[in-house]
């Protein structure tokens, strides 16, 4: 039976939906990016665009889901067993996505969703990680803290086009987060945990 999710054709085209729309995104905000533009970098005609999606905000919603999937096979990878191999992963991932990372960190909205995505993930592992980890109504602050210097530090070297090699990058965030790290841990202890929130 046919099945218009699964034929070939309708994956290739939005696909290629999907990609010029990253493309896009590179040079300009998403409010500023027409369908007829899209389609025009896309090689479609816009009754085609619509036939695929209702507008650019959808095909937006699935480019930063496939991007969500690959931040989360980033986080369950067997083989990252430090903070170290995680952002060795990430900045490897965005050395050889240059395009797509200057898109992503160019992109307000973007961020905004990997702050929060990062943020919820750092609380996580710290509970996980930290026996007797208290949770307090400055947690979430903390993590802003340390998940915001990391995305400073990755998202000024994208922008500034690479112009630091990648060890040192990879050094640079390592050392700096593990020692917020190990402060946020520190203050989170039961023994302070009755410290003002």
């Amino acid at each position: 039976m046919y099945n218009r999710k699964t034929d070939k054709r309708t994956i290739e085209t939005k696909s290629k939906i999907v990609k010029s729309l990253s493309i896009l995104l590179k040079d300009k905000d998403i409010s500023r990016i027409t369908v007829r533009e899209l389609s025009d970098v896309a090689g479609i005609h816009r009754t085609t665009f619509y036939a695929h999606y209702t507008d650019i905000y959808e095909v937006y919603e699935e480019l930063l889901n496939q991007i969500f999937s690959v931040m989360t096979a980033f986080l369950s990878a067997e083989d990252i067993i430090s903070y170290q191999d995680f952002y060795e992963k990430i900045i490897q991932y965005i050395w050889q996505n240059k395009d797509f990372s200057k898109m992503f960190f160019a992109s307000n909205t973007m961020l905004t969703k990997l702050l929060s995505f990062f943020e919820t993930g750092c609380i996580t592992t710290w509970q996980e990680e930290n026996a007797g980890f208290v949770v307090t109504g400055s947690t979430g602050y903390y993590a802003a803290y340390r998940v915001f210097g990391v995305i400073a530090i990755l998202k000024k070297w994208v922008l500034s086009n690479y112009e630091l090699p990648t060890p040192q990058i990879l050094e640079m965030i390592t050392t700096l987060d593990c020692a917020t790290d190990e402060v946020i841990i520190k203050l989170h202890s039961p023994k302070n945990a009755d410290l003002p929130a």
